[in-house]
C-alpha cells in the first residue's frame, strides 16, 4: 500500500502545480513524511508536509490538490513565523483556543488565496460565513482581511461569550463551552468544526500556528538557511513569468507581497525604539509621570500648602506621524506607509496615527490596516507637526514616515523620534542626530 499512497500523494503534488503552478517550488521542495498522526495534511515550520496515507487512498486526487495547495500556501505566507507574536499576548482565553482561534484566521486567508481552486475545495472547509462550533464564533467577517485582524475578530466574540471580562473563566481546562444550552447563533452559512471531519481545524491543525507537535521528526536549520530562501527565490521567478503570460492578478496579491518581504524585507522603524520604551517602561505599568493626584511622599499628608508632585505610572505610548505632503503619494511611497503601520499593528493592539503636511490633516486610532486614510498633499513642515503632536499627545515615542524633504525643529523633542525614510535621498543626511533613522528601501534602490 505504501508505494501506492506515495504514487496518488505524487498525484496530488502535481494536481496542485497544475491548478496553481507558483506552489509547485513549495509542493516539490518540502519533504514529505507519510504518517498515520494526522488526519489528513499538515505541515512543520521546517520544510516538512506530513501526509496521512488512509486519507490520500480514500480521497479523490482534486481533494488532495486542494488540500496540498492549501498547506503550501500557509509555507509562502510564513504563517507559523507570523504566529509566534501573536500568540504570546495574553488575552485571558486559553492557549489551545487562540491557538485554534489563529488556525481559522489562517484558513479564512488560505481560502481566499484559492478562490480560483473553489470548485475543487473539499466539503467541511473553513469559509467566510460559517458558524465555527467548536469556538462558538460566527465567521461572518469582511473579505481580504489579514490573518491578524481576523483572529482578533475572533477573539472579540470569544471574550463577548465568557462575560466580554476577559478573565477566561467559562474557557477554563480546555472547555470551549459547547454543549452548555447556549444558542448557537447561527449566521445562516453552513457550519464547521465537524469533529468526524479530518480537515476541521479542530482535528487538522496544520501547524500554521507555529507550535510544534507530537508527530513532527526532530528540525534542522537547513530548510530555514537553505531550503526556505532557495524555494522563495525560484517562487519568485515563477510569479514573475504567471504575470507576464496571463497578466496582473495571475498570482494572489498577497503572496506576491509575502514573497518580496521575505526577499527584500523593509525595516522596521519599530524595532528602533522598542527596546528604548522598555527601558522607560521598568514595569508593567510604564514610566513615570509627574502628577498631583497622586501623594508625594516627601510631604507631609496633612501640609496645607499646594500638593508637590506625585509620580503616577503610565503605560508608554507611541504617536506615527505620516507625511501626506505631495511627494508622498507615490503608489511605492503609499505602500512603505502601509507596511510601517502594519509593522506597528504587529506590536501594539492600536497605534495612534497623525496625517500632516504644513498643517494637521487627519488624526485617528488605527487598529487595521482598514482605517487608515491618507489626508494631506499640501507641502511639507515636520517641525509643526512636531510641535503639535508632543504638546497635544505627549507621547514617549514618535515613528515619523516621510521622505525627509522637510524643515527640522533646531531643538531636541521631549521624545525619542525615529524617522521612517522612504526614499533614499541627500535629505536623509540632514536628520537631526537626536533622530534614529531607519531606511525603509536599500541602497540603488
Amino acid at each position: 500500500m505504501d508505494d501506492k499512497a506515495r504514487k496518488r500523494f505524487a498525484d496530488m503534488r502535481i494536481g496542485c502545480h497544475e491548478a496553481q503552478p507558483y506552489l509547485g517550488h513549495f509542493a516539490y521542495g518540502m519533504e514529505q513524511v507519510m504518517t498515520d498522526k494526522v488526519p489528513a495534511m499538515a505541515v512543520d515550520n521546517h520544510g516538512n508536509i506530513y501526509w496521512n496515507p488512509d486519507w490520500v487512498m480514500n480521497n479523490p486526487v482534486s481533494d488532495g490538490a486542494y488540500v496540498v495547495a492549501h498547506e503550501m500556501i500557509h509555507v509562502a505566507l510564513s504563517h507559523a513565523e507570523r504566529s509566534g507574536v501573536i500568540l504570546a499576548k495574553d488575552n485571558g482565553i486559553p492557549k489551545d483556543k487562540r491557538q485554534l482561534a489563529l488556525n481559522i484566521a489562517w484558513d479564512l486567508v488560505v481560502e481566499q488565496t484559492l478562490s480560483a481552486c473553489r470548485d475543487i475545495r473539499p466539503d467541511g472547509a473553513v469559509q467566510l460565513g460559517i458558524w465555527f462550533e467548536p469556538l462558538q464564533v460566527s465567521l461572518d467577517f469582511p473579505e481580504n482581511l489579514r490573518g491578524e485582524e481576523y483572529y482578533r475578530l475572533i477573539i472579540e466574540q470569544m471574550q463577548g461569550e465568557c462575560g466580554n471580562g476577559g478573565d477566561g473563566e467559562e474557557w477554563e481546562d480546555g472547555e470551549s463551552g459547547e454543549g452548555d444550552g447556549g444558542e448557537s447563533g447561527d449566521s445562516g452559512g453552513q457550519g464547521s468544526g465537524d469533529s468526524d471531519n479530518p480537515l476541521s481545524p479542530e482535528n487538522a491543525g496544520s501547524g500554521s500556528d507555529g507550535v510544534p507537535r507530537d508527530y513532527e521528526v526532530p528540525p534542522d536549520d537547513y530548510w530555514e538557511t537553505v531550503g526556505k530562501p532557495s524555494t522563495m527565490l525560484a517562487t519568485e521567478k515563477k510569479i514573475e513569468d504567471e504575470i507576464a503570460s496571463k497578466g496582473q492578478g495571475a498570482v494572489p496579491g498577497n503572496v506576491v507581497k509575502e514573497i518580496a518581504s521575505y526577499l527584500k524585507p523593509v525595516r522596521d522603524p519599530f524595532e528602533r525604539f522598542q527596546s528604548q520604551l522598555e527601558s522607560d517602561a521598568a514595569n508593567c505599568c510604564g514610566k513615570r509621570k509627574p502628577t498631583r493626584t497622586r501623594h508625594c511622599r516627601k510631604q507631609p499628608v496633612d501640609a496645607q500648602v499646594l500638593p508637590l508632585h506625585g509620580l503616577k505610572p503610565n503605560a508608554a505610548s507611541c504617536v506615527v506621524i505620516v507625511d501626506t505632503s505631495g511627494s508622498m503619494q507615490f503608489d511605492a511611497t503609499q505602500e512603505r506607509i502601509r507596511s510601517v503601520l502594519e509593522k506597528g499593528l504587529k506590536k501594539f493592539d492600536t497605534i495612534k496615527v497623525r496625517c500632516f503636511d504644513t498643517q494637521l490633516a487627519g488624526k485617528s486610532t488605527v487598529t487595521s490596516l482598514k482605517d487608515f486614510k491618507f489626508k494631506g498633499g499640501g507641502g511639507t513642515d515636520m517641525t509643526k507637526a512636531i510641535e503639535v503632536v508632543c504638546r497635544e499627545d505627549r507621547p514617549d515615542a514618535l515613528v515619523m514616515v516621510t521622505d525627509c524633504i522637510t524643515d527640522w525643529p533646531t531643538k531636541q523633542p521631549s521624545c525619542r523620534v525615529t524617522v521612517a525614510a522612504t526614499e533614499n535621498n541627500s535629505y536623509v543626511e540632514r536628520v537631526p542626530r537626536w533622530a534614529s533613522v531607519c531606511r525603509l528601501v536599500q541602497e540603488g534602490e
